[in-house]
C-alpha cells in the first residue's frame, strides 16, 4: 500500500494496550479494505489481537431507519465473516463519551477509515486529540488519495481528469493489498452484536422512521452486483447508462456509499476490459471530481458555494414566471401534472435509488418550479439526503451542485434558469422510451 494513502492525526506513539483498534466508519466491508490491512500490519508487529469498533450514532445528521437498516444489515454480515479471520467485531451503541472508557483507552493504537464529509472528519479528529496513543487514517475509498490527486477545489471534470490519469498507474496496484494472516486473534469475539442492533434498530424505527428501501444490502450483494453488471451490462453502458427504461448503470452507488465495496476493487475488474472506458469516467473522474468538491469547500451542502456565474444568472431570472409552483411536502407526495418526475420521484421512495438522468431532470424541475433558487436548493437537499440509500454523499452534494451549474458551464440563456443549464419532458420523451420507464413506478 502507498503511503499516500495513511495520515497521522495525533503525535502519540503506540502504547501498550489490549489490542490494535479499527474504527470502521465509511469502509463497511472486510474485502479490499485497506484500513483494515493497516490495522492487521500493526496487529502483527506488534503482538496484539486486531479489534474491530463500529459505533452506531443513532443520532448521526439527516439519517434516519431506512439508512440504519441498510447499514446495519451489511455490518451485522461483516461481524460474522470477521470471526473466520480471528478478527474481533463490535457494534456498540454507547453514548460516544463511554467509547474512551470501554474501546478507546485499552487500545495500543487507533486506525481509521478517511471520511471527507465534515461530521466523519470532526469526529475522528475529535478522538484523536483525546487520545493517548497513535491515531491514522487511511484513505481506501478513492482511487486517487485526495491531496495526491489536487490541492485545490477543482473547476471541473476537464481540469481534475489529466491529473487524476497521471496518477492512476501508481495508485490502482493498492488493489493487490491482501490482508494478512492474523498471528494473534481476537479471542473474545462479541456475541451481543444481533441485540446491539436489534436494540438500536428498535429506536431509530421510533424516533426517525422510513419505510427500508427494496434493496439487499452487504459486501456479498455488492459483490453480486458488480458481476452481474460486468457480464451483462458493461458492453452497453455508454449507449444505455443514460437510458432510464433499460437500467443500464451499475447500481453500484449505495454499496459505495456505505463502503461496502472498494472502488479500487472495481477498478481492478474492469480496467482491462472492453468497452470500460465510459464506466471508468464515473468510478473515477466524476466520483473523485465529487469527493475533491466536497473535502476542500467548507459548506459544501450550502447554496452559497455554488460557482459565482450561475448565483448571478439565477438572480437575474428570479422573478421569471414559473409554470407551477409546488410545496416540498406537495413534491414529496409526487403531486406534480409530470408523470415523469413523478415516476422518479416514486422510483426514489421505493428504492431509494434514481437512474442518473432522472436525478438531473428531477433536481431541475424542482428549481424550475420553486419561488426561488435557494428555496429550491433546500428542498432538493433534503429530499435527495431522507430518501437515497447514496444520499448525504460527496455525489450527492456534487450532484446537487451540478443541478445549479456546479462543474458545468453557461449556456444558451432561457427563462428561470438564466444560462445554467435547463432539462425538459420533451427532451426526455424524444430520447428515451418514457413510457416504460414509468410504468414501472407509477400505479
Amino acid at each position: 500500500m502507498k503511503s499516500e494513502r495513511i495520515h497521522r492525526l495525533n503525535r502519540a506513539p503506540i502504547k501498550q494496550g489490549l489490542y490494535i483498534l479499527y474504527l470502521m466508519q465509511t469502509s463497511q466491508r472486510l474485502h479490499c479494505n485497506l484500513a483494515l490491512c493497516q490495522a492487521a500490519h500493526l496487529a502483527n508487529e506488534t503482538g496484539l489481537p486486531l479489534l474491530i469498533v463500529f459505533h452506531l450514532k443513532p443520532d448521526y445528521p439527516e439519517a434516519n431507519y431506512r439508512h440504519f437498516r441498510f447499514m446495519v444489515d451489511g455490518l451485522l454480515q461483516c461481524a460474522t465473516d470477521a470471526i473466520g479471520f480471528g478478527i474481533g467485531f463490535e457494534l456498540s451503541d454507547l453514548p460516544e463519551e463511554q467509547l474512551y472508557s470501554h474501546y478507546l483507552n485499552q487500545a495500543a493504537a487507533i486506525i481509521c477509515d478517511q471520511g471527507y464529509l465534515y461530521p466523519q472528519q470532526k469526529w475522528q479528529t475529535d478522538i484523536a486529540a483525546n487520545v493517548s496513543c497513535l491515531m491514522e487514517t487511511v484513505e481506501d475509498n478513492l482511487i486517487i488519495p485526495i491531496a495526491s490527486a489536487s490541492n485545490k477545489a477543482e473547476w471541473s471534470a476537464r481540469t481534475i481528469r489529466p491529473k487524476l490519469m497521471k496518477k492512476i498507474s501508481y495508485f490502482a496496484g493498492d488493489a493487490e493489498t491482501k490482508l494478512p494472516p492474523l498471528k494473534y486473534p481476537f479471542r473474545n469475539n462479541a456475541s451481543h452484536n444481533n441485540e446491539t442492533a436489534e436494540r438500536f434498530l428498535e429506536t431509530t424505527r421510533k424516533n426517525k422512521y422510513l419505510a427500508p428501501a427494496d434493496l439487499s444490502s452487504g459486501e456479498r450483494t455488492a459483490q453480486k452486483i458488480l458481476n452481474d453488471f460486468i457480464e451483462n451490462k458493461l458492453t452497453d453502458y455508454s449507449q444505455n447508462r443514460k437510458d432510464p427504461s433499460l437500467a443500464g448503470s451499475s447500481r453500484l452507488s449505495p454499496y459505495l456509499h456505505f463502503g461496502q465495496i472498494s472502488p479500487l476493487q472495481i477498478l481492478q475488474k474492469i480496467n482491462t476490459l472492453p468497452y470500460a472506458g465510459a464506466f471508468i469516467e464515473e468510478l473515477l473522474i466524476r466520483r473523485e471530481l465529487a469527493h475533491n468538491f466536497v473535502y476542500f469547500t467548507p459548506h459544501y451542502d450550502d447554496y452559497t458555494i455554488l460557482p459565482a456565474w450561475s448565483r448571478k444568472t439565477l438572480k437575474e431570472h428570479r422573478s421569471d414566471l414559473r409554470p407551477q409552483l409546488y410545496s416540498p411536502k406537495e413534491l414529496e407526495n409526487a403531486t406534480t401534472t409530470d408523470s415523469y418526475w413523478n415516476a422518479a420521484m416514486y422510483e426514489m421512495q421505493k428504492t431509494g435509488f434514481m437512474e442518473n438522468t432522472m436525478r438531473m431532470y428531477w433536481g431541475k424541475k424542482i428549481i424550475e418550479w420553486s419561488r426561488s433558487p435557494e428555496e429550491a436548493y433546500t428542498t432538493i437537499i433534503t429530499l435527495n439526503n431522507r430518501y437515497f440509500l447514496d444520499g448525504r454523499d460527496a455525489n450527492s452534494y456534487a450532484g446537487v451542485g451540478w443541478c445549479f451549474g456546479l462543474h458545468d458551464r453557461p449556456w444558451p440563456s432561457k427563462p428561470i434558469f438564466g444560462t445554467v443549464r435547463s432539462m425538459t419532458a420533451q427532451g426526455l420523451a424524444r430520447k428515451y422510451d418514457m413510457d416504460t420507464y414509468c410504468k414501472k413506478f407509477l400505479l
